[in-house]
């Protein structure tokens, strides 16, 4: 029981980990490549995340979105 509360609060953290870097590493990608926010890799990317986790989330938190 105590081995798999903490497998699985491994499995969150290192979901949270890689939903932080994907937020900043899309918010970088978009000023060092002159992309506009919200462009249609990223809405993919967001729909994948939404399907897989349930999350809703917005890979560029500064955008009106």
């Amino acid at each position: 029981m105590i081995t798999e509360t903490k497998e699985l609060i491994m499995k969150f953290a290192i979901t949270i980990v890689i939903i932080g870097s994907v937020v900043g590493g899309c918010s970088y990608i978009n000023k060092k490549f002159n992309l506009k926010d919200d462009h249609i890799g990223e809405e993919f990317l967001e729909e994948i995340i939404s399907d897989k986790i349930g999350l809703k989330i917005d890979l560029t938190p500064r955008s009106a979105e």
